[in-house]
């Protein structure tokens, strides 16, 4: 359930535009700490989940913060490949 009491199950997918992914991918390389294995920060998880707690709010809260990393992952894999 989220912070509304509404069942994960129960929510709508978030629609994924380009403009998203690519707003979604500026707001992922800010925080080094989820990506950079030798940043100090890497292997806390409050510290990782608060960095993207910060990006799902910066989504104006479009996305769950536990999913999204292994979303990005998956959108950082196509868009790489893509090009």
């Amino acid at each position: 359930m989220d912070s509304n009491n509404t069942p994960a199950l129960l929510r709508q997918a978030p629609f994924w535009t380009r403009d998203k992914e690519e707003q979604l991918i500026g707001l992922y390389s800010q925080f080094s700490l989820l990506w950079d294995r030798r940043h100090p920060y890497y292997y806390k998880r409050e510290r990782r989940e608060h960095a993207m707690r910060a990006t799902a709010a910066a989504l104006n809260n479009e996305f769950d913060s536990e999913p999204m990393l292994s979303t990005f992952h998956v959108t950082l894999n196509t868009v790489v490949f893509l090009r």
